[in-house]
């Protein structure tokens, strides 16, 4: 047997960063029995007494005995490739697939109603293990493995498979047994293990596997048992119940003297004092973002984050936690400088060095080392330097000089940065080039590139080509402020960490990454590309990573606390990357270690799903009008009645690691011209969906990178009306060719119609007229229409400089505008009514009177509650109850509000928008999704909007007519972008000018083509 040599590697001088939930953060009970991550990404965990605990990074919910489960004592929780999550508990097995719970006990042919755990093997066959033997799941029966007695005996606490199929099964009585589907080999005390009870099994060949035992932990190779040696330090009486091999082939081990991490022939033990919330550990897990999970058997569970970030912040390690400069030394030593003095680590030994050693001040900035072996120390009160063991000082007399935040060895000179600007150590002595005191401002890094030295300094960037010193400025694209890191990259280019994010710099020009790329602030500290090419960015509450392929950037990995980087402030230059791939970081909170072997395999990207559906904010049963329900209750192939259409949905981005920074942003094809804002609110709402067929998707993320995460979707149809279906209009044609025909047939068989050609000429002249009185009355209807309307010089004496473009498609409009005032405010609306024409212009009626009835009788003063009121009013005109089958008429309208004196603007809109121009930028509010007379309209008030207006400022309301006109080169509706922008290019003259622009624009896009509705147009400049 192959001898195990293993070394315990204590942890105390690590900080780890450990999250505990307790039943003090939601647990139901802090026994944690088993963990499993399901595919929808939430963590469940079963309790001794209280069910399950499903958690989604941010809350838990429960399934108990109250909701269907058979025992609220839960053993073991996977799930199959049908989605269902199979649940082993004190009383059977449960299988659960969304709201559905079944249950298989012992009068259903389990073995024991006890089943303590599950395993789904390769073949995807289910094994149970129970507090009498096995058995497997085939369907819904239970069928008993029964090829040993004294298995079918035994309580199996796990099921393993090895590599070469065959199945471990660990007993509590009777030790360790193996199958391969033929024969079984039983492992007991007889072959060398301590104790029959066996916790687990880690397989590693056919007849090779670590085994975790009741009174220690063995090696088992060929038939015989050999203990693996306790590492120093931990009790032989340990227990070891089971492990975990993580994403980075670590192997993880629980006991009851905390958890073992082992790699490489090395144990290191994590206990309490390292932040476990118990020592007594029973089972582990790693989720699929990295974390590892640690469920303790009496006080809940601890969450770790990537171990790709250690800290060192312990008085063993460090003199003081802030650490402002990290260098490595030609012996490979590391130097440390802190705020309270200068660390040097040589393996494992540390030596601290303070001002009594010989340093010129215990507050160290930088390090760097000359051919000799020298090693020159910049601190706030001169340069020390340190050659054959010894610490030298050199104080300048100058005292600016002093305050040294760089070094820099440049062959024989060696560079200083200080609060003057650049310096020189030479001979012993602190001095400037004379050209260099004309930037006295710090100076924080220093890189030599061809012949010529770079320092990034308070005012941007110095470039010095051995005689004079140049500013590298804003005509080469630079940022001029401060600018701490100088670096040359892989490429070739120089890179300048700056106040404004990073900049590329390749001799002619710049290119600029920041916030809008993906960085956590623009206030970059310091720089270093790793051995990936990766360029990692210091900054105040974090790190970023900048990916790049083939000089683009590709991807931006940000880490903060949430991630694991616990340093939080990265300090100025104090960044080392060594060539094992390490990278080493100071912080003001100690230094942090990144190893990116243990970054591997973490996958990010949230779980993104669509969790609930809901009809008029209510959820319900969507059986009646769909193919099927999944498993969420969301619907298949939903098929909606037109009065079916104010949906509500909601949905989850699952992440264990960031919950808190959890964004989304959706649309509904079909109805949303764009992707909604980014925002953490987690349902939309869609009222009064118009019939057709709609995509709704939904993007799951963090900030930026939310737009580079593939959305889910949901696709549905709302049917129109019968009078406005294919087979209506088909019944309706039928019926117009059954009498034309009939018509045809009468007239042809009638053989007096040559009689009655005079009468039949007679009747044209009486329709004639009857047509022409219609027209009359029609004429003198638009000037009963007009006379309603505001006149002009009201218009213009309570809205001076303003215009109103109002077409009616026919004789008379749908479209209205109005126009009160009370005191200080004028009050001004466009509207545009259900239909156009004689219908449109009687709605209008209704409209305008309801306006008038609202300010000028109830003295009502809010727009939106005028737009409350005007709806009742509609309501009531037309006799309207929520019961009836009534026709849909009502309005859509903008509502404004202005006081010239306080230059306030207040607004409502019923689908129309207002629209604000201010110093050539767009300001676009949406008016609600509720048509004024819809029902919807007694439960949900309408938003008002204030907006306090600058001089010079243009506010347009309009209806849709303008906008749906079709025409232009391709025939195609103008749509509101195109409208938008049109009134964007002319908002800067005057409004006589616009009105006139904007109706040669709309007859030119017109062209042949007929008008398609109502248009009115306001404009208003303050």
């Amino acid at each position: 047997m192959t001898c195990l040599v293993v070394i315990l590697s204590p942890s105390k001088a690590q900080t780890y960063d450990f999250q505990k939930f307790t039943v003090e953060n939601g647990l139901s009970q802090s026994q944690i029995l088993c963990l499993f991550q399901s595919s929808t990404g939430e963590l469940w965990m079963g309790t001794n007494q209280g069910g399950i605990n499903k958690f989604d990074g941010s809350e838990f919910s429960y399934i108990t005995k109250e909701h269907g489960l058979s025992d609220n004592v839960v053993y073991t929780i996977v799930q199959d490739q049908f989605g269902r999550m199979l649940v082993g508990t004190n009383n059977g097995l449960n299988i659960i697939l969304g709201n559905r719970i079944d249950s298989l006990n012992i009068e259903k042919g389990l073995p024991h109603k006890g089943v303590v755990s599950i395993l789904i093997a390769k073949d995807q066959t289910v094994w149970l293990g129970t507090g009498k033997g096995v058995a497997r799941l085939v369907g819904d029966s239970i069928v008993p493995l029964t090829k040993d007695s004294l298995l079918s005996e035994s309580t199996i606490l796990n099921i393993r498979e090895g590599i070469d199929g065959s199945l471990w099964f660990c007993t509590v009585q009777n030790g360790l047994f193996r199958w391969n589907g033929e024969s079984m080999l039983n492992i007991t005390t007889n072959d060398g293990l301590d104790h029959n009870y066996v916790f687990d099994v880690m397989p590693l060949g056919k007849y090779d596997a670590w085994v975790f035992g009741y009174k220690g932990l063995y090696h088992l190779m060929n038939s015989k048992v050999e203990p693996i040696p306790l590492p120093k330090g931990i009790p032989p009486h340990t227990r070891f119940y089971g492990y975990q091999r993580d994403q980075a082939k670590n192997i993880w081990i629980g006991t009851t003297a905390g958890v073992l991490k082992y790699r490489d022939g090395e144990f290191k033990q994590l206990t309490m004092k390292n932040g476990l919330v118990d020592n007594n550990i029973w089972k582990i897990i790693q989720d699929r973002e990295g974390n590892l999970w640690f469920g303790s058997k009496s006080n809940g569970v601890s969450k770790l984050n990537s171990e790709r970030f250690k800290i060192y912040k312990s008085d063993e390690d460090l003199p003081y936690p802030a650490v402002n400069a990290v260098f490595r030394d030609s012996k490979n030593r590391a130097w440390l400088g802190t705020r309270g003095g200068l660390a040097i680590w040589e393996g494992s030994k540390r030596q601290f060095v303070k001002e009594k050693d010989g340093l010129s001040s215990e507050v160290i900035s930088d390090f760097d080392e000359d051919a000799n072996g020298t090693i020159y120390i910049g601190t706030d009160y001169g340069v020390t330097t340190y050659s054959n063991g010894k610490f030298t000082q050199y104080i300048a007399d100058k005292t600016d000089l002093n305050d040294c935040r760089d070094v820099f060895v440049d062959g024989s000179t060696v560079w200083l940065g200080t609060k003057n600007g650049p310096a020189v150590f030479e001979k012993g002595q602190l001095s400037q080039p004379f050209n260099a005191m004309a930037f006295p401002q710090y100076v924080f890094d220093a890189v030599r590139k061809g012949k010529d030295i770079w320092f990034g300094y308070d005012d941007g960037v110095l470039k010095f080509d051995g005689e004079r010193f140049v500013q590298l400025t804003a005509k080469d694209g630079f940022f001029d402020g401060r600018t701490r890191s100088v670096l040359i990259g892989p490429d070739g280019n120089l890179w300048f960490g700056t106040n404004n994010g990073v900049y590329r710099y390749n001799g002619k020009s710049c290119k600029n990454f920041n916030v809008a790329d993906g960085l956590l602030s623009d206030a970059v500290y310091s720089l270093g590309f790793d051995t990936d090419g990766s360029l990692w960015v210091g900054q105040a509450k974090g790190v970023s990573r900048l990916l790049f392929d083939q000089g683009e950037l590709e991807d931006v990995i940000r880490y903060g606390k949430e991630q694991g980087f616990l340093g939080l402030e990265c300090s100025t230059n104090s960044m080392l990357m060594d060539g094992d791939g390490k990278i080493w970081i100071g912080t003001t909170n100690g230094l942090v270690e990144y190893d990116p072997s243990q970054d591997k395999g973490a996958f990010f990207k949230p779980l993104t799903r669509i969790t609930d559906i809901k009809l008029y904010s209510q959820s319900v049963d969507w059986t009646e009008y769909s193919d099927s329900i999944n498993q969420d209750g969301i619907p298949f192939n939903l098929i909606l009645p037109y009065d079916k259409n104010h949906l509500t949905f909601e949905f989850s981005g699952v992440s264990l690691t960031s919950p808190a920074s959890m964004n989304y942003s959706y649309i509904l094809e079909g109805m949303d011209e764009d992707w909604q804002p980014i925002t953490n609110n987690n349902s939309a709402k869609y009222s009064n969906i118009p019939p057709g067929t709609y995509t709704f998707k939904v993007r799951a993320g963090f900030g930026d990178e939310l737009w580079k995460n593939i959305p889910v979707s949901f696709k549905f149809t709302i049917k129109p009306p019968f009078y406005r279906t294919t087979w209506f209009y088909l019944l309706c044609i039928a019926i117009v060719l059954g009498i034309a025909y009939s018509y045809y047939a009468i007239r042809k068989a009638n053989v007096q119609i040559t009689l009655q050609k005079q009468k039949i000429e007679s009747q044209k002249d009486v329709i004639e007229k009857k047509n022409q009185e219609m027209v009359d009355s029609i004429n003198y209807a638009r000037t009963i229409q007009s006379a309603t309307l505001p006149a002009n010089e009201l218009w213009h004496k309570l809205l001076p400089n303003s215009f109103v473009l109002f077409k009616p498609k026919d004789i008379v409009s749908g479209d209205f505008y109005w126009l009160a005032n009370n005191g200080e405010d004028v009050f001004f609306s466009a509207v545009d009514c259900t239909g156009h024409g004689v219908p449109g212009a009687l709605m209008s009626i209704v409209g305008y009177n309801g306006l008038n009835q609202a300010v000028n009788e109830h003295k009502i003063s809010e727009p939106a509650t005028i737009l409350k009121h005007l709806s009742q009013s509609v309501n009531e005109s037309l006799r309207k109850s929520e019961h009836d089958d009534y026709v849909r008429d009502g309005m859509d309208i903008a509502l404004c509000k202005l006081n010239f004196r306080t230059m306030n603007l207040e607004f409502a809109g019923a689908f129309n928008p207002l629209l604000i121009i201010r110093n050539g930028e767009e300001l676009l509010v949406k008016g609600d999704r509720i048509a004024i007379g819809s029902m919807d309209t007694a439960d949900r008030p309408f938003q008002n909007h204030e907006i306090q207006l600058q001089p010079g400022d243009c506010i347009y309301i309009y209806s849709d007519g303008y906008a749906d006109q079709f025409g232009g080169e391709l025939g195609k509706k103008m749509k509101t972008t195109v409208m938008r922008k049109q009134i964007l290019d002319i908002s800067a003259r005057s409004m006589p000018e616009q009105q006139a622009e904007l109706e040669k624009y709309f007859t030119e896009w017109q062209g042949d083509h007929e008008q398609v509705d109502d248009i009115c147009v306001i404009g208003v400049r303050v």
